[in-house]
């Protein structure tokens, strides 16, 4: 998972967060959160941040450049089995509104290796190491995220 998670940051590094993000910071998130969400390096993003701009009130369908900066830092996250959401099912929640024409080929490709490796490394390592996790909370999420499943199922 190292080499995915340096692949996610290397292709994804070309997008930038620009102010004002896509949260609720009239009662969801402190306006301060939000700016420090948007200036912090996304490797030093603290989970509970992330966390929290994943699970408030959004638009709906984030600029795809903001979800792109803050790709990496889910899949390391996802990744570590410290799921930046209230519930690990949720955690790339913010991908489902996304048409495949809004990734380059590279990235693509990227997204369906991530899934299958990640899928891949949670069966080798069974049962998660998550005390209330199951592999299907991992389906589900990867599901919700827009991510091929079927080929994880075959």
């Amino acid at each position: 998972m190292k080499e995915i998670i340096k692949t996610a940051y290397r292709i994804f590094s070309k997008y930038k967060a620009a102010r004002p993000l896509d949260i609720c910071t009239e009662c969801c998130m402190n306006i301060n959160n939000e700016a420090l969400l948007a200036s912090l390096p996304v490797h030093d993003i603290p989970k509970d941040l992330l966390g929290k701009y994943n699970d408030e009130a959004s638009t709906g369908k984030t600029p795809i450049s903001e979800l792109k900066h803050f790709l990496p830092r889910y899949i390391e996250l996802a990744s570590h089995f410290q799921f930046p959401s209230h519930s690990p099912e949720l955690s790339f929640k913010r991908l489902t509104p996304f048409d495949k024409s809004e990734w380059t080929s590279a990235e693509l490709t990227f997204l369906n290796r991530f899934s299958l490796e990640y899928f891949k490394y949670c069966l080798s390592i069974y049962p998660l190491p998550t005390e209330y996790e199951g592999i299907d909370s991992i389906l589900i999420m990867l599901w919700l995220g827009s991510f091929d499943i079927d080929t994880l199922l075959e």
